[in-house]
């Protein structure tokens, strides 16, 4: 079922779940979702639907690398020496572990940690 129903006092959290079409209502989840509302206005039980079941990606590679320590521009030089998207280190300035990768766009995206 595309409409959920999850009441966690005092909040209820009705979810419309359709990504395939981009959360669109077709009739039968339009339906469902009135049919929730109309219950809890009328203090009628709803009962609850579970999340329907995530697929989990694969993993398709998985490789070990030692910590470096360095700092972001180094970072930077090794992705586009090496040709890896991501690289994992120890910011030199912050000594936080740090995540440098390249998006789809090309761009560099810096992921800080905290401790």
């Amino acid at each position: 079922m595309s409409v959920r129903f999850e009441p966690e006092p005092p909040v209820v959290v009705v979810t419309i779940d359709r990504p395939d079409v981009a959360n669109a209502v077709d009739r039968p989840t339009a339906e469902a979702l009135a049919d929730d509302l109309r219950a809890f206005l009328d203090n009628r039980p709803v009962a609850a639907r579970p999340p329907a079941r995530v697929r989990m990606p694969r993993i398709l590679r998985a490789s070990k690398q030692a910590l470096k320590a360095m700092s972001v521009v180094e970072a930077a030089r090794e992705i586009d020496a090496n040709g890896e998207g991501v690289l994992v280190f120890r910011d030199t300035e912050t000594a936080a572990i740090t995540v440098l990768y390249r998006g789809a766009n090309g761009e560099l995206t810096l992921v800080e940690t905290e401790a």
